[in-house]
């Protein structure tokens, strides 16, 4: 079905290219040679102009990639005894999966979350979303921060940069995903890694 909207699309780009040429570049230009070196240019340009922003998009968009700020992280946060550490600030897990059982358990019910891990309690996040580029093509970003909700302390500062691509992709659909999406620099470190005794 999607394709044969494209070529839907396509064929009433091409016949519109057509008319304008016809009611136009073929009653203005008078002289066989000057318009075929017009009608080539003209379907050259008239061609590849719905792909132009996509084109000239991925080079802006692969240049903030690399612009992008790295991972910070600014733990570990000292948390003292309590369900992940005894009073002489032993580890109450010996792997990572009993870490994991430790921060997914006293589970809360929020009403605007839902259910609340031991962990998320422990760690606020913070979200902002803003575009930093219009043209070629959008570009969003994404900068999360958590921070360690009894002293609002900021532990970890992570940034997300996407774009739905050009107007061609937007307009089908298939930029609803964010097609272009930049890859997080330095990974997160895992949970464990956030607090100390």
């Amino acid at each position: 079905m999607i394709a044969i909207l494209i070529l839907l699309a396509l064929a009433l780009w091409i016949g519109l290219g057509y008319l304008l040429w016809k009611l136009l570049l073929r009653r203005l230009i008078k002289g066989q040679a000057p318009l075929w070196i017009t009608t080539l240019l003209f379907a050259a340009i008239w061609l590849t102009a719905p792909w132009a922003d996509e084109y000239l998009g991925q080079k802006e968009f692969a240049r903030l990639c690399t612009a992008m700020p790295d991972t910070q992280f600014f733990g570990p946060v000292s948390i003292g005894e309590g369900p992940f550490f005894d009073a002489q600030g032993k580890p109450k897990w010996e792997n990572r999966k009993q870490f994991d059982a430790i921060a997914d358990g006293g589970v809360v019910f929020d009403s605007k979350k839902g259910n609340v891990t031991r962990f998320d309690q422990m760690f606020k996040r913070t979200e902002v979303n803003h575009r930093i580029a219009d043209w070629p093509v959008p570009v969003l970003e994404q900068k999360i921060t958590y921070s360690y909700a009894p002293t609002g302390q900021p532990i970890l500062v992570s940034y997300w940069r996407g774009s739905p691509g050009g107007w061609l992709k937007r307009t089908t659909g298939f930029g609803s995903h964010a097609p272009y999406q930049c890859g997080k620099k330095t990974p997160y470190p895992h949970e464990q890694e956030w607090i100390k005794f």
